[in-house]
């Protein structure tokens, strides 16, 4: 009997890897993250959104010829009322797709007008959003889930991980993205950057230190920044390495947030990155939650990226 050729086993391998089974508990920790930070960000501009979007709002001023037609302008309450409702209801997993993807468009919009509500995280949610409403992250911890299950027709534990496999290759791409642009700026090559980050009022969340007391300290975490950065996108691919670089970055974020103000794209890595964890280590984590499938109960955690 012939041998399947090398391109066709090739296709096999990489279908496998796309398709095969596996424990949506990661899936679920990221519907719950996103949706939070889709209403956290609702909750925060509420008060000063027809000052920055209303009709005579800052931004008709500021790009009057872009932002006179712009749907914001007439209905700002209705497009924000929509996502925060969307977003929450989203995070619980109720209509887990419809709302989902009613998020990512009302996000879509808002991050349409790309002025003070920016940062880059406004522009890269709504498809991440997106892949997960659509993808079988409803299927526990969830109203969705609890519904099915009063009907008699519960929702699988187990799924395709092809939702998972699209997340953790936009992650890659991701740092490749910002490990390109750092590897010929001087100010990160010099170990410059983090120190003028904290250094600077305008993004310091820190401004009662004198960074230049602990600049050494800067300059090494400014090159570990950048160093995990490069790593990243190759050796989360790999078995012994993906969890320690993985923490490793969510501990770069969190210190990023803890230290600088640029909006919401920390929670939003720290939620995405949980895609290269252990799925039992998100179990763990909602296991105060009622609402899990059965069939992770017994199911052997997999290693998501292999």
């Amino acid at each position: 009997m012939k041998q399947p050729s090398r391109l066709a086993r090739f296709e096999q391998a990489l279908v496998h890897w796309f398709l095969a089974p596996g424990p949506i508990t990661n899936l679920v920790v990221v519907r719950i993250g996103l949706g939070l930070v889709l209403l956290a960000s609702v909750l925060q501009y509420w008060p000063d959104i027809h000052w920055h979007w209303g009709y005579d709002g800052l931004l008709a001023h500021f790009i009057p010829s872009d932002y006179g037609d712009h749907p914001l302008r007439h209905h700002t309450t209705l497009i924000f009322a929509t996502l925060g409702v969307s977003a929450t209801m989203f995070a619980l997993g109720f209509a887990t797709r419809v709302s989902g993807l009613v998020a990512a468009c009302m996000q879509a919009i808002v991050a349409s007008t790309w002025y003070l509500h920016s940062w880059g995280w406004t522009t890269t949610i709504p498809l991440l959003v997106a892949v997960v409403a659509l993808s079988p992250a409803r299927n526990g911890w969830s109203v969705d889930a609890w519904i099915a299950r009063k009907r008699g027709k519960p929702l699988s534990g187990i799924a395709p991980v092809w939702g998972l496999r699209v997340i953790q290759v936009h992650i890659m791409v991701i740092y490749i993205s910002a490990a390109w642009h750092r590897i010929d700026d001087p100010g990160w090559i010099q170990g410059e950057m983090v120190y003028a980050a904290v250094a600077n009022s305008m993004y310091s969340r820190l401004p009662y230190i004198d960074p230049a007391a602990i600049k050494p300290l800067l300059i090494m975490l400014s090159y570990a920044t950048e160093i995990i950065e490069l790593v990243a996108p190759l050796l989360l691919w790999n078995r012994r390495a993906r969890v320690p670089v993985a923490l490793g970055l969510m501990a770069l974020h969190l210190g990023l947030e803890v230290s600088a103000t640029i909006g919401y794209w920390q929670y939003m890595m720290l939620t995405l990155l949980w895609v290269f964890l252990p799925d039992h280590w998100a179990r763990r984590l909602l296991s105060k939650v009622p609402g899990g499938p059965p069939e992770l109960d017994s199911h052997r955690s997999v290693a998501h990226p292999s």
